[in-house]
């Protein structure tokens, strides 16, 4: 469970916050992480959320991230999800979501 020290660290310094994650933890605990802290974010400030996200390199942690926002936000926006396609690692995931995108993702 993320703190509530933890929270007010991502809303003032989000890249640090990024940096103490990634730097403590790794692998599935770090994906895990990374759903959890933004499952209540995304509702509150999606779009500081997503920034947040973005920060983070290529890779599975990132790839979990999209993929809760994809479900997330797949029936209110589409096509804001497009750019965030060509972002996710895994191919699988990837081709699925340009699936569902059909020609809006390449």
């Amino acid at each position: 469970m993320v703190s509530k020290d933890f929270n007010n660290w991502m809303n003032q310094d989000p890249e640090g916050a990024r940096r103490h994650l990634e730097n403590s933890t790794g692998g599935e605990e770090l994906s895990d992480l990374v759903v959890e802290i933004l499952q209540p974010w995304i509702g509150l400030v999606s779009v500081e959320a997503y920034t947040w996200l973005g920060t983070f390199p290529r890779g599975e942690s990132r790839d979990q991230g999209i993929d809760l926002m994809f479900r997330r936000e797949f029936s209110k926006d589409p096509e804001s999800l497009v750019p965030w396609v060509e972002l996710i690692l895994d191919p699988n995931l990837r081709a699925r979501y340009q699936r569902r995108l059909g020609g809006r993702a390449r």
